[in-house]
């Protein structure tokens, strides 16, 4: 599966038929729901084999950020995490990147194709990922693009990618 083909799905919820069929027809069979005894507002499907992972949250949640829900009932589709190189059990992502980045991915290249960031975290510190830079832009057409670039060498980590923010 690439991760392109889950944009339309965005402010949907996993039980939405169409979305629900199309997770199906990829051998997923999980489908994120509220948890009332944890009170937990969003759930991550973990797909690390596939090198990527899918955030859900509630549809109040999605739409203080990004808009109206879709469709409003159930955990709604809010993120797509991909994993560019390997980390802990997630494997590289190897499917179509979103056509929207940039080749090669760079922090010049992003830059040039999406402006000036509205948002950089420099992490030379304890707190984050030593040793990376990460870049956000919160509105790239109808997307809202993060990037985590190591810093030597400057290579892309991490993607993610939201419905551009409100």
């Amino acid at each position: 599966m690439d991760v392109t083909d889950l944009f339309r799905f965005f402010g949907f919820p996993a039980i939405s038929r169409d979305f629900s069929e199309f997770l199906s027809s990829h051998g997923i069979e999980d489908r994120p729901s509220f948890n009332s005894e944890t009170g937990n507002l969003f759930e991550n499907m973990e797909l690390p084999d596939s090198g990527f992972s899918l955030q859900f949250v509630m549809p109040r949640e999605y739409e203080e950020d990004f808009g109206p829900a879709r469709e409003p009932d159930g955990m709604t589709l809010s993120q797509i995490y991909i994993f560019l190189i390997p980390e802990g059990r997630y494997r590289s992502y190897t499917g179509k990147l979103p056509a929207v980045l940039p080749a090669p991915l760079t922090p010049d290249a992003c830059v040039g194709a999406f402006g000036i960031p509205d948002f950089v975290r420099d992490e030379d510190d304890n707190f984050g990922q030593p040793n990376t830079i990460e870049y956000t832009w919160d509105r790239v057409g109808e997307l809202s693009i993060f990037v985590r670039f190591s810093k030597t060498p400057q290579v892309a980590k991490e993607v993610v990618i939201n419905p551009a923010k409100k």
